[in-house]
């Protein structure tokens, strides 16, 4: 194994320590500080669409204490760690809430990530943390987001928050 494979490796086996402020079924609100002290905030909102399906947006930015919403990429060096520490977030939230979820999607702005890093990075490591159960999908990015989802193989209607 070369350094940058083994440098890979061990940034996905140290997820940062996080804290959950809020964990419940239609909103999760949880949070992590980075070495630099600056913070990773995660949100999880589920709702119901008009045709019936129970979604669960992610959105989770990074913040400072000049700038408490940040979705641009530092270059610090520690995306890989940071969204091993995301993905943890979800799939403990999976495990609990998952069964009354349709999707779980999340988005990389494009305007940010004009080399496409950003989703490189997202859609390699979705692949990797895809939650047992559930089939993982990016779409296109045609327009000013590319979509990421995980779709729920085994949609229990009876355990959704919401009475389909």
């Amino acid at each position: 194994m070369n350094l940058k494979t083994t440098q890979f490796s061990e940034s996905l086996n140290k997820p940062y320590k996080y804290t959950w402020q809020a964990f419940k079924a239609d909103r999760t609100l949880g949070a992590f500080v980075l070495d630099d002290n600056s913070w990773i905030d995660l949100n999880i909102q589920v709702s119901q669409t008009l045709q019936g399906l129970v979604i669960a947006s992610v959105v989770f930015s990074r913040g400072t204490e000049d700038n408490f919403e940040d979705y641009s990429i530092t270059g610090g060096g520690d995306a890989f760690r940071i969204f091993a520490t995301v993905m943890k977030m979800i799939n403990e939230w999976i495990k609990k809430y998952g069964e009354g979820i349709n999707v779980l999607e999340f988005t990389a702005e494009k305007k940010d990530d004009p080399k496409g890093s950003r989703t490189r990075l997202y859609s390699t490591l979705s692949k990797k943390f895809t939650p047992k159960g559930w089939t993982y999908s990016r779409g296109d990015g045609t327009g000013k987001n590319v979509r990421f989802k995980f779709i729920n193989n085994n949609f229990n209607a009876q355990k959704s928050i919401y009475k389909i």
